[in-house]
């Protein structure tokens, strides 16, 4: 089942569209597996479960030149505990971290978005069994 959770966005933002079985819609284009998006950036995530996260499964988004004030981790079909380390390593970068379902994620991600925060988002995309 693909889940529609279009926002009202600006133009040249990058807004989730959709998400589904291994895969989202990012502003119209279609992005296979795990994703980490910002305003201005998206990039491929290379977390397919969640017992594979760790600090260094976020490397790309701590690349970030512009880092959100917000950080949501979408943790798959259900919210699950994010390991301690991970969550004081970010809490030490001034970043608020909040996790929860990738759906909820998803939705939470755009909702942030349209009130004009800074948000960015970890996705971990859905397997085929979670829909």
């Amino acid at each position: 089942m693909i889940e529609d959770v279009t926002p009202s966005i600006g133009e040249g933002v990058k807004s989730l569209d959709s998400y589904g079985p291994g895969r989202f819609t990012i502003s119209g284009q279609l992005v296979k597996g795990s994703i980490i998006i910002s305003e201005q950036n998206l990039i491929g995530w290379n977390v397919k479960t969640f017992s594979e996260l760790n600090i260094d499964s976020f490397t790309e988004f701590f690349a970030l030149e512009d880092k959100p004030k917000i950080l949501l981790i979408g943790c798959g079909q259900t919210t699950q505990l994010i390991p301690h380390e991970i969550r004081n390593y970010i809490k030490n970068l001034g970043i608020t971290l909040d996790f929860m379902s990738t759906g909820a994620a998803a939705r939470t991600y755009n909702i942030m978005h349209s009130e004009g925060r800074q948000v960015a988002a970890a996705l971990i995309a859905l397997d085929e069994d979670d829909t």
